[in-house]
């Protein structure tokens, strides 16, 4: 029989494995197929790319990180008509976007705000409108539903609807979830930086106001200063503020029975220059839960020295006062500006309510808060948006493409969390995308079979 040569085996070993491997490309953004959705996460401030920002898909496991450009693919979801996109990073607030298609969605920006800079961010996350001097919130009627006292234990509880219809800015309605609109409310209305318990106080007041315009589901709400500024945008801090304050609205508790046990309002206003006003002379009508209170406010930080209308002559205090904020806003119920004051000096969130909003009690504090009905409206597959995500924008809220849905956050980590396997890169569905060393494929069996033979003719 005649003998191979040794550079013959060796050749037949290298054809027998180039046969059996398949040809691999490098797992990078650029070599995505065409169902990927192209991330990229940015500084807010800068504009920076973010390396190694782990993104996910909320609600699933689907997961990465961004490259070297601040861009990573993520596989278009297929179970929903509509999904988000939650981003962390070292040294960043979480950031999620949401109401991202399914469908058309093809690129999204995520702009997340630097912890160390959250008051110079939420100069471009707040929206400027909902601060403007002359802003007027639409006015609500208390709903007829009442409060329930809890007995000799002490406390409320007050039914709030599982779900609201909210109206965007090309009229397309709406059907979220209340905390998740809420989620998207917070940010413009109060943003980032203010102690956490003037958010969850605004949180209270926000929810308070949305069930009252919308008389417990019945009727959309709008998403701009005439109700409340909503966005698509949200950020972890102010989604705990929500969260914490889950279901939880302010009751009117004092002797007017007229209004007892009903929902206060939750009107909101930026700063109030020294005081609120009642309701009758801001030219609405007579409110008991309404009442013209001290603004508790101070530029300075200073918790012994307070904005009051007395260092103004009794007038309204302008902004350049060394002490005041001046007036931005209504004026009628809850200050922003106050809240955030009284926040610093050790008041919590039920205290700033309480002072505000007079003779009221936060109802559904504590475990098993009512949850009214849902309320019917259409299904994701039935509503129709014009779509807007084909481009990259980089409006100041983030630039994420609007889109009309109801995403459902059903993950359990937290939106800031830091990145698992922050040494590899994850692939779309949570994997590794390199290959382990545990795996053994046939052809590396092969080869060996080859090479010992090699060993075996060369003995």
């Amino acid at each position: 029989m005649r003998r191979r040569s040794t550079p013959a085996i060796v050749g037949l070993a290298a054809g027998c494995l180039l046969a059996a491997v398949p040809s691999q490309q490098p797992a990078t953004v650029d070599a995505a197929p065409a169902t990927g959705i192209q991330v990229e996460v940015v500084d807010l401030l800068t504009r920076r790319p973010l390396i190694g920002a782990h993104l996910q898909v909320v609600g699933t496991e689907r997961q990465t990180i961004t490259n070297a450009a601040g861009r990573a693919l993520v596989t278009r979801p297929t179970q929903a008509a509509r999904f988000a996109l939650r981003a962390s990073a070292a040294g960043y607030l979480g950031t999620t976007e949401t109401m991202l298609s399914a469908k058309t969605t093809t690129r999204v920006r995520i702009a997340m705000p630097p912890r160390d800079r959250l008051a110079e961010a939420d100069e471009l996350i707040r929206s400027a409108a909902a601060q403007d001097p002359r802003r007027v919130q639409r006015r609500v009627s208390s709903p007829e539903v009442l409060a329930t006292p809890l007995g000799a234990s002490g406390g409320l509880t007050y039914t709030v609807p599982k779900n609201i219809d909210v109206k965007m800015t090309d009229g397309t309605i709406v059907t979220m979830d209340l905390e998740e609109y809420l989620k998207g409310v917070l940010p413009k209305e109060i943003g980032t930086s203010f102690p956490a318990e003037a958010k969850k106080a605004q949180a209270v007041a926000a929810r308070t106001y949305t069930i009252s315009y919308t008389n417990g589901g019945q009727k959309a709400i709008c998403t701009t200063t005439k109700c409340q500024v909503w966005s698509p945008t949200h950020y972890a801090s102010t989604d705990q503020a929500v969260e914490d304050t889950r279901s939880q609205v302010a009751v009117y508790t004092g002797s007017n029975s007229t209004y007892n046990l009903k929902l206060a309002g939750g009107y909101f206003a930026a700063s109030c220059g020294g005081a609120t006003v009642n309701s009758e002379d801001g030219g609405w009508s007579f409110r008991p839960f309404l009442r013209s209170v001290t603004c508790i406010e101070n530029k300075t930080g200073s918790c012994s020295a307070i904005c009051q209308p007395s260092t103004c002559n009794n007038a309204k205090c302008p902004s350049s006062h060394p002490t005041c904020w001046g007036i931005f806003g209504h004026r009628i119920g809850l200050c922003q500006r106050g809240a955030q004051s009284m926040a610093s000096c050790s008041f919590t969130y039920a205290q700033i309510i309480g002072h505000y909003y007079t003779d009221t009690e936060v109802a559904n504090v504590g475990s098993g808060m009512p949850d009214g009905p849902v309320v019917p409206g259409p299904a994701p597959s039935d509503i129709s948006v014009p779509d807007s995500s084909a481009s990259d924008s980089s409006a100041s809220d983030g630039g994420a493409p609007i889109d009309a849905a109801t995403p459902r956050d059903t993950s359990s980590k937290p939106a800031d969390a830091a990145p698992p396997n922050a040494g590899q890169h994850a692939s779309l569905d949570g994997g590794c995308s390199c290959r382990t060393s545990g795996e053994t494929p046939a052809a590396w069996s092969l080869l060996g079979l080859l090479l010992l033979a090699l060993a075996r003719r060369r003995s």
